[in-house]
């Protein structure tokens, strides 16, 4: 790993807050789910910190915003963002991290978790070749 790049223990923990930091700026009230600037050394309480994170906001986003709101804009990053578009970007911004992750754990000699699907892992262990695309 590169000095002045994110160790796969920060970048997990990035995914892991996001579903509480973006939401959160953009006006949805959330529980903090610990000290998001300061990442554990336990895979086990970054998994648990996420599952907490995104059952937050799945169950905020019904009871707190409308079809309506989703129109309403904020002051993000920078920018100014609809909602719809900051749950839209909150999306493409974990596949983007967990792309960066896969290649550092197939890197390191982790095995890479099913996401969209099996992964080459799950083939060999089920004795089948992977498929070729």
């Amino acid at each position: 790993m590169a000095a002045d790049h994110r160790t796969i223990g920060r970048i997990a923990w990035h995914l892991a807050t996001m579903p509480y930091e973006m939401p959160s700026l953009a006006g949805l009230a959330l529980p903090v789910p610990c000290d998001v600037h300061q990442a554990p050394a336990s895979a086990a309480v970054i998994a648990d910190t996420f599952r907490q994170s995104t059952a937050a906001l799945l169950a905020a986003l019904p009871v707190q915003w409308t079809d309506a709101t989703l129109a309403e804009t904020r002051m993000m990053y920078g920018q100014v963002w609809p909602n719809g578009l900051m749950l839209h970007l909150l999306i493409a911004h974990e596949i983007h991290h967990r792309g960066q992750l896969t290649v550092l754990m197939r890197q390191a000699g982790l095995r890479v978790p099913d996401m969209y699907g099996p992964v080459y892992e799950d083939w060999a262990e089920r004795g089948i070749a992977a498929p070729v695309v």
